[in-house]
């Protein structure tokens, strides 16, 4: 239960920090589905 507790803290934390723009540029240039992907999975610039 309290590695539970430190995984959501840990993902709570990374999540809370913005998307490097590096890895948006990866992302549209190596991985063919990307722009076909929905914007409400949190996607967005």
């Amino acid at each position: 239960m309290i590695f539970n507790w430190l995984k959501k803290r840990r993902r709570k934390k990374l999540l809370a920090q913005p998307f490097p723009q590096a890895w948006y540029i990866y992302l549209e240039d190596n991985v063919f589905f990307y722009k076909n992907l929905s914007l409400r999975k949190g996607l967005s610039k």
